[in-house]
């Protein structure tokens, strides 16, 4: 499989502390999540339930926001 298994999104506005943020996504593809302040977004690859025999790449991160109700 080339999609990421138990993905964990984690935030962070210094790159030192890190939150992690819950998300949805049907598909592996799409992960969506309410809207955060942070600079930087960090992806993670939890523990695995079953053997991995294939790795996952990342060609592209779009992070897109509704910045209505967002302090900068």
């Amino acid at each position: 499989w080339d999609c990421p298994q138990d993905l964990i999104l984690s935030v962070s506005s210094d790159g030192e502390v890190w939150t992690e943020i819950d998300y949805q996504s049907d598909n592996n593809i799409d992960f969506l999540f309410s809207p955060v302040n942070c600079q930087y977004i960090r992806l993670t690859i939890g523990p695995h339930s079953e053997e991995v025999t294939s790795n996952w790449t990342v060609a592209e991160v779009l992070v897109y926001t509704d910045v209505k109700g967002i302090d900068n």
